[in-house]
């Protein structure tokens, strides 16, 4: 199962795990998780232009994004920040909604 621990305030997301939706290599389930995490961490940086901090490990299966402290003046980044964090917990809620055995989300932490 993917565990996905995230937290809108500081636009961060752990996601850990494997789907088991098929095997290693074929899960389409991991795929779209793993897209829209990437995506993620691609607009925080380009679309946002908020320095990103991506922690992955393959042995854990795991992935972690967040951003730095926020310097004063960067209002405007984060608050375009929330909104791509918006858009990936959208996505993240329709894999799950079809996918229930594969994928919980826990928001807030």
């Amino acid at each position: 199962m993917i565990r996905i621990s995230a937290c809108r305030e500081r636009l961060y997301v752990r996601v850990e795990g494997h789907a088991g939706y098929a095997e290693h290599g074929r899960d389409i389930v991991c795929a779209a998780v793993s897209a829209l995490v990437f995506n993620y961490a691609a607009g925080l940086e380009r679309i946002a232009g908020l320095q990103t901090e991506v922690h992955e490990d393959r042995g854990s299966n795991s992935i972690t994004i967040g951003i730095g402290k926020s310097a004063p003046g960067e209002a405007d980044r984060i608050n375009t920040g929330r909104i791509l964090f918006d858009s990936l917990m959208l996505g993240l809620g329709e894999i799950r909604k079809t996918n229930p055995k594969n994928v919980i989300i826990l928001e807030g932490g």
